[in-house]
């Protein structure tokens, strides 16, 4: 994808100055966004609770309570995260996730339903899950657009964290 995304760049600009420039640009979003966990400068519950407070001032609504949050270590294939609307936490499988990406991803994520908490929360994610499926339930659609939106701007404002 990167060569026929070069070549068309290529063809458009014709000036080699340009297309070195949106190299370098593109290596350097690319590097930012796919560093591994190791390059955190501290530990995963300190960054998870930064994405969190992140999180609550920039994408609270007026009602919404900040979760707790819980990290687990052990794996879980079958979640990288979720939400419990009982104890309005947060629960994250940190060794889920191979990058600082895809875990402030979870968390913006696993945060937009505590936002979307309310008292029929539990009854219709249920049903919505049972009529339409995971993927098409209308509180994971939210969920998961939510966070592509909003990760980049998190990870730009946490970066002074990571190596």
């Amino acid at each position: 994808m990167l060569l026929w995304t070069l070549a068309s760049f290529l063809d458009k600009f014709q000036n080699p100055l340009v297309l070195l420039l949106l190299l370098v640009l593109y290596v350097l979003i690319d590097v930012e966004t796919t560093q591994p966990l190791s390059h955190l400068k501290i530990p995963k519950t300190k960054y998870v609770q930064l994405v969190i407070d992140w999180c609550h001032t920039h994408l609270k609504l007026s009602n919404t309570i900040k979760p707790s949050v819980v990290l687990k270590y052990h794996p879980n294939k079958q979640y990288k995260g979720f939400y419990n609307p009982v104890a309005h936490e947060v629960v994250i499988y940190v060794n889920e996730h191979t990058t600082i990406q895809a875990l402030t991803n979870t968390v913006i994520h696993e945060y937009i339903h505590a936002r979307q908490k309310s008292r029929s929360f539990n009854q219709q994610y249920a049903q919505y899950t049972k009529e339409k499926g995971y993927w098409n339930n209308p509180y994971e659609l939210e969920a998961r657009t939510l966070s592509k939106q909003h990760e980049q701007a998190c990870l730009k404002a946490l970066s002074a964290y990571v190596k």
